[in-house]
Protein backbone atom coordinates (compact mmCIF):
# COMPACT_ATOMS: atom_id res chain seq x y z
CA UNK A 1 0.00 0.00 0.00
CA UNK A 2 1.58 3.18 -0.97
CA UNK A 3 2.20 5.67 1.97
CA UNK A 4 0.62 9.36 2.29
CA UNK A 5 3.66 11.04 1.04
CA UNK A 6 4.13 8.72 -2.04
CA UNK A 7 0.82 9.41 -2.92
CA UNK A 8 1.37 13.16 -3.13
CA UNK A 9 4.21 12.26 -4.91
CA UNK A 10 1.96 10.27 -6.98
CA UNK A 11 0.03 12.73 -7.64
CA UNK A 12 2.02 15.54 -8.82
CA UNK A 13 3.73 13.07 -11.51
CA UNK A 14 -0.14 12.94 -12.64
CA UNK A 15 -0.33 16.99 -13.47
CA UNK A 16 2.99 16.85 -15.13
CA UNK A 17 4.73 15.89 -18.18
CA UNK A 18 8.44 16.02 -16.83
CA UNK A 19 8.05 12.72 -14.78
CA UNK A 20 7.66 9.17 -15.60
CA UNK A 21 7.62 7.79 -11.73
CA UNK A 22 7.63 8.88 -8.23
CA UNK A 23 11.92 8.55 -8.44
CA UNK A 24 12.24 11.29 -10.98
CA UNK A 25 10.59 13.72 -8.52
CA UNK A 26 12.56 12.44 -5.94
CA UNK A 27 15.56 12.81 -8.27
CA UNK A 28 14.89 16.13 -9.11
CA UNK A 29 14.32 17.17 -5.36
CA UNK A 30 17.61 15.81 -4.23
CA UNK A 31 19.22 17.52 -7.14
CA UNK A 32 18.09 20.84 -6.03
CA UNK A 33 18.50 20.46 -2.46
CA UNK A 34 22.22 19.40 -2.52
CA UNK A 35 22.73 22.51 -5.50
CA UNK A 36 21.16 24.74 -2.43
CA UNK A 37 22.78 23.35 0.75
CA UNK A 38 25.93 21.69 -1.10
CA UNK A 39 28.30 24.07 1.25
CA UNK A 40 26.67 23.50 4.43
CA UNK A 41 24.42 20.50 4.93
CA UNK A 42 23.96 21.43 8.14
CA UNK A 43 21.79 24.07 7.48
CA UNK A 44 19.69 21.54 5.33
CA UNK A 45 19.18 19.24 8.70
CA UNK A 46 18.74 22.27 10.86
CA UNK A 47 15.69 23.10 8.64
CA UNK A 48 14.16 19.69 9.28
CA UNK A 49 14.75 19.59 12.82
CA UNK A 50 13.11 23.02 12.52
CA UNK A 51 9.63 21.67 10.69
CA UNK A 52 9.26 18.76 13.03
CA UNK A 53 11.48 15.82 11.53
CA UNK A 54 13.51 13.40 13.64
CA UNK A 55 16.80 13.93 12.23
CA UNK A 56 18.25 11.37 14.93
CA UNK A 57 17.44 8.68 12.61
CA UNK A 58 19.19 10.32 9.48
CA UNK A 59 22.47 9.07 8.59
CA UNK A 60 24.19 12.57 9.31
CA UNK A 61 28.41 11.90 8.40
CA UNK A 62 27.20 10.69 4.70
CA UNK A 63 27.06 12.71 1.62
CA UNK A 64 24.22 15.53 1.44
CA UNK A 65 22.71 13.12 -1.57
CA UNK A 66 22.58 10.28 0.77
CA UNK A 67 20.88 12.13 3.43
CA UNK A 68 18.36 13.73 1.43
CA UNK A 69 17.59 10.36 -0.12
CA UNK A 70 17.32 9.16 3.59
CA UNK A 71 15.42 12.01 4.25
CA UNK A 72 12.40 11.53 1.53
CA UNK A 73 12.64 7.57 2.54
CA UNK A 74 11.66 8.46 5.77
CA UNK A 75 9.03 10.80 5.16
CA UNK A 76 6.86 7.79 4.01
CA UNK A 77 6.12 7.10 7.44
CA UNK A 78 5.02 10.20 8.38
CA UNK A 79 1.30 11.50 8.73
CA UNK A 80 -0.25 14.41 6.36
CA UNK A 81 0.39 16.57 9.30
CA UNK A 82 4.02 16.14 9.82
CA UNK A 83 4.64 16.48 6.47
CA UNK A 84 2.81 19.66 5.61
CA UNK A 85 4.73 21.06 8.40
CA UNK A 86 7.94 19.48 7.46
CA UNK A 87 7.40 20.74 3.70
CA UNK A 88 6.17 24.39 4.63
CA UNK A 89 9.23 25.02 6.16
CA UNK A 90 11.44 23.95 3.51
CA UNK A 91 9.63 25.81 0.82
CA UNK A 92 9.66 28.63 3.13
CA UNK A 93 13.21 28.81 3.38
CA UNK A 94 13.82 27.78 -0.51
CA UNK A 95 11.02 29.23 -2.50
CA UNK A 96 12.85 28.65 -5.53
CA UNK A 97 12.14 25.45 -5.64
CA UNK A 98 9.46 24.96 -7.71
CA UNK A 99 8.57 21.05 -6.43
CA UNK A 100 9.15 22.06 -2.88
CA UNK A 101 5.76 24.64 -3.48
CA UNK A 102 4.25 21.51 -5.58
CA UNK A 103 4.39 19.20 -2.90
CA UNK A 104 3.61 21.81 0.25
CA UNK A 105 0.16 23.19 -1.89
CA UNK A 106 -0.66 19.20 -2.45
CA UNK A 107 -0.06 18.14 0.97
CA UNK A 108 -1.98 21.11 2.40
CA UNK A 109 -5.62 20.00 0.79
CA UNK A 110 -5.09 16.54 2.68
CA UNK A 111 -4.14 17.98 5.86
CA UNK A 112 -7.38 20.11 6.12
CA UNK A 113 -9.65 16.94 4.95
CA UNK A 114 -8.23 14.77 7.25
CA UNK A 115 -10.21 16.44 10.49
CA UNK A 116 -12.91 13.34 10.89
CA UNK A 117 -15.64 13.67 13.69
CA UNK A 118 -17.11 10.37 14.64
CA UNK A 119 -20.35 10.28 15.59
CA UNK A 120 -21.22 7.18 18.10
CA UNK A 121 -24.90 6.28 17.35
CA UNK A 122 -26.25 5.25 20.96
CA UNK A 123 -29.66 3.89 21.11
CA UNK A 124 -31.42 6.32 24.09
CA UNK A 125 -31.83 3.92 26.97
CA UNK A 126 -35.60 2.93 27.53
CA UNK A 127 -36.92 5.99 29.91
CA UNK A 128 -40.36 5.08 30.31
CA UNK A 129 -41.46 3.78 34.10
CA UNK A 130 -43.52 0.73 32.80
CA UNK A 131 -42.21 -2.08 30.23
CA UNK A 132 -44.73 -2.60 27.34
CA UNK A 133 -45.84 -5.95 28.44
CA UNK A 134 -47.06 -4.50 31.30
CA UNK A 135 -50.63 -3.26 32.21
CA UNK A 136 -51.81 -0.52 33.45
CA UNK A 137 -53.76 -1.02 36.73
CA UNK A 138 -56.22 1.59 38.33
CA UNK A 139 -55.94 2.77 41.80
CA UNK A 140 -58.39 3.69 43.89
CA UNK A 141 -59.15 7.38 44.77
CA UNK A 142 -60.33 8.79 47.90
CA UNK A 143 -63.00 10.70 47.13
CA UNK A 144 -64.31 12.02 50.25
CA UNK A 145 -63.98 15.65 51.44
CA UNK A 146 -60.30 16.03 53.87
CA UNK A 147 -60.62 17.31 57.31
CA UNK A 148 -59.89 21.10 57.91
CA UNK A 149 -56.97 21.83 58.70
CA UNK A 150 -55.73 22.94 62.60
CA UNK A 151 -55.48 26.34 62.70
CA UNK A 152 -52.33 27.15 63.63
CA UNK A 153 -51.63 30.82 65.39
CA UNK A 154 -48.96 32.44 66.76
CA UNK A 155 -50.90 33.62 69.82
CA UNK A 156 -49.96 31.76 72.74
CA UNK A 157 -53.25 30.80 74.65
CA UNK A 158 -52.28 32.27 77.84
CA UNK A 159 -53.70 35.84 76.79
CA UNK A 160 -57.05 37.32 77.90
CA UNK A 161 -59.68 35.42 75.39
CA UNK A 162 -62.01 38.77 74.82
CA UNK A 163 -58.56 40.60 73.69
CA UNK A 164 -57.58 37.27 71.50
CA UNK A 165 -61.02 37.16 70.37
CA UNK A 166 -60.63 40.86 68.86
CA UNK A 167 -57.35 40.41 67.48
CA UNK A 168 -58.70 37.38 65.85
CA UNK A 169 -61.47 39.07 63.96
CA UNK A 170 -59.35 42.09 63.16
CA UNK A 171 -56.73 39.75 61.25
CA UNK A 172 -59.76 37.65 59.86
CA UNK A 173 -61.13 40.84 58.32
CA UNK A 174 -57.84 42.02 57.21
CA UNK A 175 -58.68 45.38 58.95
CA UNK A 176 -55.26 46.52 59.08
Amino acid sequence: MASKFQKVLDEIRKRSDNYKDIDDIKEEIIDDLVEVYQTEPSLFTSLLKEGGFDIGNLTLNKPLRVIILDFLSQCNSLNIEKLSKIFSKLYKKNNGIQLLKEIRDTLEPAKNSTTKFYVKNTPLPDLSILSSSDSLTELPIDKSVPEKPEEITILESNLDPEIYEKLEDFLQNQQY
